[in-house]
């Protein structure tokens, strides 16, 4: 096996944060939730549940120490980990909030494609009051809709 260098290290160490960042909320919610249905902190509410309150606080914890511990934290790789693990963990955290309030639960609606048995009785919509061609392509438009091709001489 070939040996790291340090760019791979750093690579792996960071992948490794995001990874962790974002599997550790998404574990949360699939299998603490439904055996603990009682929040964490119930006075918080939806953002009181285990899915959205620990990956929140942790991925807090997480950027804070990062940020706030410069001297004291010498390898960059465990310190980008840290960081990785605190932005993925925060915005999961954040985003598994908002699905629970309902904010990105529900299906926005889409528009349906017509189909030829709604257009058989559909109204026939015409033209506002403008005469003249199209784009130059000699048909006509009067009140009452299209004439037909304009003759020219």
């Amino acid at each position: 096996m070939a040996k790291l260098g340090p760019e791979q290290k750093k690579l792996m160490a960071y992948g490794a944060g995001a990874g962790l960042g974002i599997v550790v909320p998404f574990a949360l919610k699939k299998y603490i939730d439904p055996a603990y249905p009682s929040p964490l902190v119930p006075t918080l509410g939806v953002w009181g549940k285990w899915s959205t309150f620990i990956p929140v606080v942790t991925g807090a914890g997480a950027l804070f120490i990062t940020l706030f511990t410069r001297k004291k934290m010498k390898n960059q790789n465990t310190k980008g980990m840290l960081a990785m693990y605190g932005f993925s963990s925060l915005v999961t955290g954040v985003m598994s909030g908002l699905t629970d309030m309902g904010v990105l639960g529900a299906r926005a609606p889409y528009a349906r494609a017509a189909t030829r048995t709604n257009l058989v009785n559909a109204p026939v919509v015409r033209r506002a009051a403008v005469s003249g061609t199209l784009n130059g392509s000699g048909v006509a438009y009067t009140p009452t809709g299209i004439t037909g091709k304009i003759i020219r001489a």
